[in-house]
């Protein structure tokens, strides 16, 4: 079946007014365009069913991925910045322990 692409299924309170979501550490500058967790959550809603597998090319801290294992979906994800990376580690570590999930390291 196709993604739910009805844009009035998701309440149009969920977009641009929410805070973001995970915040980068003081010691690395601020991001210049952080995407708020609403703003993801109604994305993968709109154009992907669970079960799918979400692909984030600029991963960063790894919000998209979180919120996508977060709404029954998979995530693949690439960051060159080291510290972003530490963070996604860490931000998809929470998201596998908190719906107690396994992963390819999982015996």
């Amino acid at each position: 079946p196709f993604a739910d692409n009805n844009i009035d299924c998701v309440p149009q309170s969920n977009m641009i007014d929410a805070p973001t979501g995970v915040d980068v550490p003081h010691k690395d500058e601020a991001h210049i365009c952080p995407l708020q967790q609403e703003t993801i959550q109604r994305l993968i809603h709109l154009y992907s069913n669970k079960g799918d597998t979400v692909l984030s090319p600029f991963g960063g801290i790894g919000s998209e991925g979180f919120k996508a294992v977060e709404m029954d979906r998979k995530a693949v994800m690439f960051e060159l910045k080291e510290s972003y990376f530490d963070l996604m580690k860490k931000n998809m570590a929470e998201i596998v322990r908190i719906k107690g999930l396994k992963t390819i390291f999982d015996k």
